[in-house]
């Protein structure tokens, strides 16, 4: 008959107690208490940086062929010899202008609405209302996307402008 005791390594208990049995059958010593205050804690921060170790080192291997991996697509496409940092500004700001009219456009519906409720009667005036608040949304949505247009340019301006 096996006598062997079950531990349920999921608890703290079952993991002490696990650690005496091992030390009491495998290691024929009873200094197990001594090993856990005094040699846990050094051997668990050992072995928890070899393990972030070796992902860091997997990580950096892979971020490498990542990049060698861009670098090719860059060469089989040509895409980065054959347009500048400037390239790059200037078809920004071409989206940025398209974005800008669109703006201008939608501000000049919300201002038409607005005007067609001052010279409107009481006919109709809610579909009137309903489309000026229309036309505020959307010329909110134009003026997000432009500012977000902004925003990605001048985080990236220091890439794209000469220093």
């Amino acid at each position: 008959m096996n006598d062997v005791p079950e531990f349920d390594l999921n608890t703290p208990d079952g993991g002490r107690g696990y650690i005496a049995e091992l030390f009491k059958t495998v290691l024929k010593r009873h200094d197990y208490r001594q090993y856990i205050a005094e040699r846990l804690a050094g051997d668990f921060a050992c072995t928890l940086a070899q393990h972030f170790e070796r992902i860091t080192a997997e990580r950096d291997a892979l971020q490498l062929r990542l990049n060698a991996s861009d670098q090719r697509i860059d060469e089989l496409t040509g895409t980065s010899a054959d347009r500048s940092p400037k390239d790059y500004a200037i078809e920004h700001a071409e989206y940025m202008a398209k974005s800008a009219d669109h703006v201008l456009a939608e501000f000049q519906v919300y201002g038409l609405a607005l005007i067609a409720v001052d010279e409107g009667g009481d006919d109709g005036e809610g579909e009137l209302f309903e489309a000026i608040d229309s036309a505020r949304q959307d010329l909110q949505e134009a003026l997000v996307d432009l500012r977000s247009m902004v925003f990605e340019f001048r985080k990236r301006a220091n890439r794209i402008t000469p220093q």
